[in-house]
């Protein structure tokens, strides 16, 4: 099998089975979105860790983290669009939800790359000299991936609020089985 996209036009059809698709924009979205969160979580762990401890090999291991999180970011960031244009007429998209985590989504994309390159400058000065004390850039970068990490966890939350009402704290209709229609209010 191989990965192939919907568009917007054949995704209809493809719900009613005329087509199969392994993974529309959406889906590849909703994959890649979580990635850059808890990657940089991870990353500035293992760098806490490593900081904490003296530990070089922990503290790489973070740096390289950032360098990847940021080449994973990349595919997240271009996705979205796609995304965006599959579910934009879906019952309770949010237009300005959609556009404030897009406007928040280019910040962390720029974020996540200045720390990977960042990153990626440190693990290569530490390998080349590995007598020079590099803890002032090794603690800067754990500063700044916690500001990118507080950024994306941002970015998640508004993505997730632009399908789901109900995260918004806007009155949402349920529906039961009995096809009887309440309004509740989440506040």
């Amino acid at each position: 099998m191989s990965l192939t996209f919907e568009n917007e036009t054949n995704f209809n059809e493809t719900r009613k089975g005329k087509e199969k698709r392994i993974m529309t924009p959406a889906h590849l979205h909703l994959v890649l979105n979580h990635m850059p969160i808890l990657g940089t979580l991870f990353g500035l762990i293992l760098l806490f860790l490593g900081l904490s401890r003296g530990n070089k090999t922990l503290q790489k291991v973070g740096l390289a983290t950032f360098a990847l999180v940021a080449l994973i970011t990349i595919p997240a960031f271009l996705t979205g669009e796609p995304a965006e244009h599959m579910v934009d007429k879906f019952p309770g998209f949010s237009h300005d939800m959609a556009h404030e985590h897009e406007e928040l989504a280019e910040k962390g994309l720029i974020l996540a790359i200045v720390l990977g390159v960042f990153s990626v400058l440190m693990l290569f000065l530490m390998n080349r000299n590995k007598h020079l004390n590099y803890k002032k850039g090794l603690w800067g970068t754990l500063v700044l991936s916690v500001i990118s990490f507080l950024l994306m966890v941002l970015i998640g939350n508004h993505g997730g609020q632009i399908r789901r009402p109900e995260l918004r704290g806007e009155k949402i209709e349920l529906i039961d089985n009995n096809d009887n229609h309440k309004e509740i209010d989440e506040d």
